[in-house]
């Protein structure tokens, strides 16, 4: 995928969760969907960054190897991790999420779009 499709695909991702209306008053059962919903949000937003210098994770393991050694993505790395960890969660565990959790998460992809945004349209 090119640039502009990574960011068309986080968009997608991110259009998902403003159609649930303002995100500090979701009350859904499905908070976890929202959760990993945010993570592939900012999963496209690192690979679109990535794309420009030619470079296609095609696992998750890659993507973080590619985040340490972008000096524009060091910045943004605890953030990442900390989605990519949530969403493994979401995905693989009973582990409950809260309103509180959905901000606070997207707040930190929210901070990951925008550092990113900035690199990629000088």
């Amino acid at each position: 995928m090119t640039t502009e499709e990574h960011i068309e695909k986080a968009r997608h991702n991110e259009g998902f969760l403003s159609s649930f209306g303002d995100i500090s008053k979701i009350s859904v059962p499905f908070l976890d969907w929202l959760v990993t919903t945010i993570f592939y949000s900012a999963l496209h937003y690192v690979d679109a960054i990535l794309a420009l210098g030619n470079v296609h994770p095609g696992k998750h393991s890659d993507r973080r190897l590619g985040i340490q050694r972008n000096k524009d993505l060091r910045v943004i790395w605890k953030d990442y991790r900390n989605l990519e960890d949530k969403s493994r969660k979401a995905r693989y565990t009973l582990h409950g999420f809260s309103n509180n959790d959905i901000i606070q998460l997207h707040n930190r992809l929210n901070y990951l779009k925008n550092h990113i945004l900035r690199r990629i349209k000088p």
